[in-house]
């Protein structure tokens, strides 16, 4: 005879259902804060890219990759940047937009050799 064995998913453990909006585990920094964003799925991200734009515009940043995510009230940059010895102000610049109210800076930051990055 066959024994077959019967398991019982214990329905605290299932993840709940989500919005097709949504994702499980949150894929975006705004979906980790269970949504709660004053702007629409399509302005945060324009704010994203609006933040990307102006940061690769500056003069002397060469950036290696940057990734710009929406938080709650501002975003977060993460990647590696090589700066000349002028002083850059990246979390000014991504403060200017309109809709960033603070910014998680945890880029790596290395330094040019003569003006020319590595």
């Amino acid at each position: 005879m066959q024994q077959t064995t019967t398991q019982r998913l214990d329905s605290d453990l299932a993840p709940a259902f989500t919005p097709l909006c949504e994702s499980y585990p949150p894929r975006f920094a705004v979906e980790a804060f269970d949504g709660a964003s004053a702007l629409s799925p399509h302005a945060a991200h324009q704010t994203e890219l609006d933040v990307r734009n102006e940061l690769l515009a500056e003069a002397g940043a060469v950036f290696g990759s940057l990734v710009v995510r929406r938080t709650r009230d501002g975003v977060c940059l993460q990647g590696y940047v090589e700066l000349d010895d002028q002083p850059h102000d990246l979390t000014g610049i991504a403060l200017r937009i309109p809709g960033v109210a603070e910014v998680l800076n945890h880029l790596v930051v290395g330094r040019c050799v003569r003006g020319v990055p590595r």
